[in-house]
């Protein structure tokens, strides 16, 4: 097997040789968690899901979209993160933040559960 294969079989992600360890996390509303191997936590403080609903993308001017509260130590910060429905969306980088020295990004929403995937910053 290659290594990239390896890598990915393992959850991580390969780049320029060096792996860099990305996890999937699935919460629901009120949850609260810790990054792996960290002092960070994510809380999901809401999940607004439109989509499933039947407002496909959305309600106009109201986006699915996820609030969070992550926490380092004394030092809380509260973000809010978009489902991108499109490419142009994805480059604009309305569903990920970087915090704490990690990207946290938002893969998906459903109800009031989300999937978010979090990664170190390099």
């Amino acid at each position: 097997e290659s290594s990239l294969m390896q890598a990915c079989a393992q959850g991580s992600m390969v780049r320029g040789g060096a792996a860099m360890e990305k996890t999937e996390l699935n919460l629901q509303e009120k949850q609260i968690t810790k990054i792996s191997g960290t002092d960070v936590t994510i809380e999901v403080k809401r999940v607004v899901d439109f989509t499933s609903r039947g407002w496909l993308g959305g309600a106009v001017g109201c986006p699915d979209h996820v609030q969070l509260q992550v926490t380092l130590g004394k030092e809380s910060r509260e973000i809010t993160l978009y489902l991108a429905h499109t490419e142009v969306q994805r480059e604009q980088g309305i569903n990920r933040a970087d915090i704490f020295g990690y990207r946290i990004e938002l893969m998906a929403v459903r109800d009031k559960q989300v999937i978010l995937s979090t990664e170190k910053n390099k």
